[in-house]
């Protein structure tokens, strides 16, 4: 081995090994490959991950900054082998086709049951009647935003084309009882067609990336280690160190590169692998976030930034004064141990988006309090009367355990004006069944707060419930699990599961899903471009005229209303679910053979991806289910056979691959009983056993 080959080899070792900490990154490794005497090839590489939190806030990444939910595990990398020579690309195999569901033939009398085809996910007859038709593209004097070491940050002025953001288009008639009573755009930010990059500008950018690199490299004590050709880093002339043809290409469209992620490519030219948005204008998500803290808000502020826990519990908001005038109230029957408190919240701006807030008056039921809880009604009923108003409402503690399932928060919901223009209601546990209670008022401002974890799957929402909403809180904090065991912060409620309450189902009407349809309609589609209704993955590219590509809720609750078994006659409009919540009264959950046949759980249900091994699809409330009773006289089409194969070797997983899982059939149906049997299930007739009922 030459002593040249050796030396290449320990530098590379020694490279792998190294980690600089700096603030705001994780690790920054380095490492030298290809090196002439003019360039040397050096990867900087900032890594944060996208769940962490800065100032109580959420971790905001400079090219797509989002407030959406990201909590997947984070998967420590592994040290990179960094080879000499790129290797040649590998050649992969095409992955095999997976096999289809194979179901077994059925006799030819079976009937086939056509279900109800889906609605296409588009906004219907009325599609074509979009606001302001026909995108503008405009040419303006606008700025570039660098970013500089130390938090700092200069404007460069540019000349830039760029599409306007369309208008939301427009839905039919048959959609206006719920559509959002006051028009919701996501994103407004204009799309940048091209920029005119200039000599000055490449520099502008360019310079607080080197500053910072060498800053790294040399001032921090780096300056020992060597390159390829023996010299030393402080010998690398850094102002010969140009914009890579990436840097140059994404500056073209309007991205600025981001010094605390960059790179030198082996090209020797500067890089990274993250961009900037040219200037705040440009940033749909946090433009998004500044909007609506300041004009959706009642106590609103003019800054994208989410409210610490801290701010949350304690009613804080940026630039706002409150007051304790609970003397002034008891005149209605307040006392001071009754858990109930009023403040009045003022604003010197005299900015006018924030009048409607100046003054306001705050309620806060504590409904751990026995004795404030008893008096509400009467409260409510007393001030009404009176001619007074309260402007925001906080109802805390609801389903604690301390005062477990006896209180009727669904009467309190009822009895709140009509027209309330903050409400705020934090859950001590996943039971929201009350909030259909909320159906028809006019709240400007709703928000649902927590101390437990605001991310599992059991927060259910009954779209009905905000259908008068103008604005769901989706702001302010809400990742839980980044504080210790022992710590409970106040975070935002992330709903990703849909429900519905027995007053969306009339089964004596022509249409018995009628009022349940028009709810995933209004989640799924009509008010998706709002991210109370996209789940925990926030919005497309296009939020507000291409619903498709935004997320959603992708669980389903129907456990409330009893009766339900299936997803027949739903509309999901081309959306998959990924989780089901049924009732079971009894462990053999019973289905008649003909709601199994139009049960739609293949066409909504399966999905051709790996599985999840800690997902569980199926659940039930009520009674422990271990086996599926399928009840009639009758076999299954191929139809049924496909769903029933989605819902109890695929959805149901989980619940019957247990011992004792078994499908069972009415005593005297061989010709069900030998289908399932040739098919491979485990199957039994019916005992008195499996009809017991659990309370």
């Amino acid at each position: 081995m030459t002593r040249a080959k050796r030396k290449k080899i320990m530098l590379l070792s020694g490279l792998a090994a190294i980690t600089i900490t700096v603030p705001q990154v994780i690790s920054l490794p380095i490492y030298f490959t290809k090196l002439n005497n003019d360039t040397v090839n050096i990867d900087v590489s900032f890594r944060s991950p996208n769940s962490s939190i800065i100032n109580n806030a959420l971790g905001i990444d400079n090219s797509k900054a989002s407030n959406a939910d990201n909590n997947l595990e984070i998967i420590k990398p592994t040290d990179p082998v960094i080879p000499v020579v790129p290797p040649k690309e590998e050649i992969k195999p095409a992955p095999p086709v997976e096999e289809p569901i194979v179901t077994t033939p059925i006799t030819p009398e079976v009937p086939v049951v056509p279900e109800k085809p889906e609605s296409p996910l588009t906004p219907g007859v009325d599609k074509t009647n979009s606001q302001g038709e026909g995108s503008s593209i405009v040419s303006v004097d606008t700025v570039v935003k660098i970013n500089l070491p130390g938090g700092e940050s200069m404007n460069v002025p540019v000349k830039v084309k760029h599409k306007l953001a369309d208008p939301r288009h427009k839905f039919g008639e048959e959609d206006n009882d719920i559509i959002n009573r006051v028009p919701y755009i996501n994103n407004d930010a204009p799309e940048i067609v091209e920029i005119e990059v200039t000599d000055e500008i490449k520099k502008a950018v360019s310079k607080p990336v080197r500053d910072h690199l060498k800053y790294m490299l040399v001032e921090r004590g780096l300056d020992s280690w060597r390159n390829y050709s023996g010299k030393p880093l402080s010998d690398i002339d850094w102002d010969k160190i140009e914009l890579s043809d990436n840097a140059l290409a994404m500056l073209a469209k309007g991205m600025v590169i981001d010094y605390t992620n960059a790179k030198i490519d082996e090209n020797g030219k500067l890089d990274s692998f993250s961009y900037s948005p040219l200037n705040d204008g440009y940033n749909g998500v946090t433009g998004r976030m500044t909007r609506d803290n300041k004009n959706r808000r009642l106590f609103g502020y003019n800054s994208w930034y989410v409210r610490s826990p801290k701010d949350i519990e304690e009613g804080n908001f940026t630039g706002w004064n409150k007051e304790d005038v609970k003397a002034d109230w008891k005149v209605f029957g307040l006392e001071d141990d009754d858990g109930i408190q009023v403040y009045k919240y003022t604003n010197p701006d005299p900015d006018p988006s924030y009048q409607k807030g100046n003054n306001a008056i705050k309620v806060i039921l504590d409904a751990e309090n026995v004795k404030g809880y008893g008096k509400f009604l009467s409260f409510l009923e007393k001030y009404q009367k009176a001619g007074k108003t309260i402007h925001s409402f906080v109802i805390r503690n609801m389903g604690s355990e301390k005062t477990g399932s006896s209180q009727k928060f669904k009467e309190i919901l009822s009895k709140l004006p009509n027209k309330i223009p903050q409400l705020e209601l934090w859950f001590e546990s996943n039971n929201t069944s009350s909030l259909i209670a909320l159906r028809g008022k006019e709240i400007d401002e709703l928000a649902f707060y927590t101390k437990g974890n605001s991310l599992v799957d059991e927060w259910v929402l009954n779209p009905w419930a905000i259908d008068k909403a103008a604005y769901i809180q989706t702001v302010d904090y809400n990742v839980s699990f980044d504080y210790g065991p022992s710590v409970k912060p106040a975070t935002r409620i992330t709903f990703n599961t849909l429900g519905f309450d027995p007053e969306n189902y009339k089964p004596g009407d022509a249409d018995p899903f009628h009022d349940m349809n028009k709810g995933l309609r209004m989640a799924y589609l009509v008010r998706n471009n709002e991210p109370i209704f996209q789940g925990g993955f926030g919005p497309g590219l296009n939020p507000d005229n291409h619903e498709a590509g935004n997320s959603y809720p992708s669980g389903l609750d129907l456990s409330r209303i009893s009766s339900l078994k299936s997803l027949k006659g739903l509309d999901f409009l081309g959306r998959k679910l990924r989780r089901l919540v049924l009732y079971s009264d009894t462990p053999a959950f019973k289905m008649p053979i003909e709601e199994m046949e139009v049960s739609k759980f293949f066409t909504v249900m399966h999905l051709d991806e790996p599985e999840d091994p800690n997902e569980k699809r199926l659940k039930f409330n009520g009674a422990v289910v271990t086996k599926l009773h399928l009840t009639g006289t009758k076999g299954l089409s191929s139809t049924g056979m496909q769903n029933l194969e989605t819902f109890y070797r695929e959805i149901g997983k989980k619940i019957f691959n247990k011992p004792g899982g078994k499908i069972i059939v009415d005593k005297g149906n061989t010709t069900l009983y030998n289908q399932l049997k040739t098919a491979g299930y485990p199957v039994d007739y019916a005992n008195p056993d499996d009809d017991l009922i659990f309370n």
